[in-house]
């Protein structure tokens, strides 16, 4: 993937984000960390107090009840800082302060952030690598995304 002078690059999981900028060129990238952010997100089982519901039949003629599902906390968590992440991106965009975005993450995040993106930064796009990098190091992604 080329990387031009100035492109942002967002690294996301489902906790954490990393905005990177290329200060160097396509041949020679140098990317420079502008913003991060990291929540803290437990274990479903952790947020969870409850087992799931049972709901009974409300009608006369009808007699049964069925099980309701347990709503996974640690999956809307991870939705909901999707959507913040791609907040973020908008509000950025909005303000002139992004010209190239390339989107790095798991297909599941990649997915929700792009859902929640703008039409304008949705044109902003240049590439797309589905690979969780949130933990690797600079040197490390800048390779990788070369490769891609």
């Amino acid at each position: 993937m080329k990387l031009e002078n100035g492109t942002i690059i967002l690294i996301a999981d489902g906790q954490k984000y990393l905005m990177l900028k290329n200060m160097g060129d396509e041949k020679y990238p140098n990317l420079t960390t502008i913003s991060h952010e990291q929540m803290t997100n437990p274990a479903a089982h952790d947020q969870a107090t409850d087992r799931a519901g049972i709901r009974h039949s409300g009608h006369q003629t009808a007699v049964g009840k069925s099980a309701m599902e347990q709503t996974d906390w640690h999956r809307v968590a991870k939705q909901e800082f999707a959507a913040h992440t791609a907040d973020i991106l908008n509000k950025a965009v909005a303000r002139g302060g992004i010209k190239r975005l390339v989107l790095v993450a798991g297909p599941d995040t990649l997915g929700e952030i792009r859902d929640e993106l703008s039409a304008a930064t949705k044109a902003l796009l240049v590439g797309e690598v589905i690979k969780d990098l949130t933990n690797k190091p600079l040197n490390q992604i800048e390779k990788i995304l070369m490769a891609s």
